[in-house]
C-alpha cells in the first residue's frame, strides 16, 4: 500500500485541522525515503502521531520515540535540530511559538542554536516529567471533586 501526495492530503484533510502547506509538510517529513509515496511504515508511524495527539499523549510519545522524532524533526539530516526546523515542524507534536523558544532556552546546553541528539533526549525527558505533572494534577483534581461530592452526599442524608 502507497499514498501519494494527492491521497494523503485527501486523507489528512478529513482526519486532522492541518492545513494545505502543513499537510504537504508533513508529507515531505514523514517520506523519509524521498520516494514520493507514503508506504506503510510511513503512514504507520504518521497514524501513530495523530493517535498521540489525540489522546494528547504527544509529550509522552516524544519521549517514548524520541528518535525517530528527532530523526523527523532534522530536516537536513545534520544531526540537529534547528530552532527553524523545530518551528517548520513542531505544529505536528502541538510545539509552537512559546514553547519552541523557551525549549531552546532550556535545552540549548552548547549555547549553538541547534539540539543536538543528547539536548533534545533532556527535552524529551522534561515532556514525561510534564505529562506526568499534569496527570497528576488532574488526578488530585478528579479526587478532590470526588470527596467533596461523596461530603456533601453524606451531609445531605444526615438532614
Amino acid at each position: 500500500m502507497v499514498l501519494n501526495d494527492v491521497q494523503f492530503c485527501a486523507f489528512m484533510k478529513t482526519a486532522t485541522d492541518l492545513n494545505t502547506n502543513q499537510i504537504y509538510k508533513v508529507f515531505d517529513m514523514l517520506d523519509v525515503d524521498g520516494s514520493g509515496a507514503m508506504d506503510f511504515d510511513e503512514f504507520y508511524l504518521l497514524i501513530c502521531i495523530l493517535i498521540a495527539v489525540q489522546d494528547k499523549a504527544e509529550k509522552n510519545f516524544i519521549y517514548r520515540h524520541s528518535r525517530a522524532v528527532f530523526d523527523l524533526l532534522d530536516e537536513d539530516s545534520s544531526g540537529n535540530i534547528s530552532a527553524y526546523e523545530f518551528e517548520t515542524f513542531g505544529f505536528l507534536f502541538n510545539l509552537h511559538g512559546e514553547a519552541i523558544q523557551t525549549i531552546f532556552r532550556e535545552f540549548d546546553v552548547s549555547g549553538d542554536q541547534e539540539l543536538d541528539y543528547s539536548e533534545f533526549k533532556m527535552f524529551a525527558m522534561a515532556c514525561i516529567d510534564r505529562q506526568s505533572e499534569i496527570e497528576s494534577s488532574k488526578e488530585n483534581k478528579s479526587n478532590f471533586i470526588f470527596e467533596s461530592t461523596a461530603r456533601f452526599c453524606r451531609s445531605c442524608t444526615v438532614m
